[in-house]
């Protein structure tokens, strides 16, 4: 089993145009390849769960302040370091989506 950890600064339940193409690629590659797990590491910028299963797709959300609301957000550091360290073994592939995201460094 193949692991893929995307890293997006928002994702659903927050909707636009990189987060739908995001969304649709994964998706895709899910249905022609069910044998992959796709987890995607975002901001929590509308207070959801901070785990959630969204049609096969693992979301991880970290808190964070909005800076500029549905713009730009940065990471509570220590929930970022804890994700990524916590799980930087358990991935085959990680597919950073923008530049900008701080934890892609």
């Amino acid at each position: 089993m193949k692991k893929i950890l995307v890293i997006t600064p928002f994702f659903y339940p927050h909707i636009g145009g990189s987060e739908r193409y995001m969304e649709e690629l994964y998706l895709f590659l899910r249905k022609k390849h069910p044998e992959i797990d796709v987890d995607v590491l975002c901001y929590n910028t509308n207070k959801v769960s901070k785990k959630e299963s969204y049609q096969g797709l693992n979301i991880y959300r970290i808190p964070c302040w909005n800076i500029l609301p549905d713009q730009f957000s940065l990471p509570n550091p220590a929930s970022l370091i804890q994700f990524l360290f916590s799980e930087r073994n358990s991935y085959d592939l990680i597919h950073c989506s923008t530049r900008f995201f701080d934890s892609s460094c």
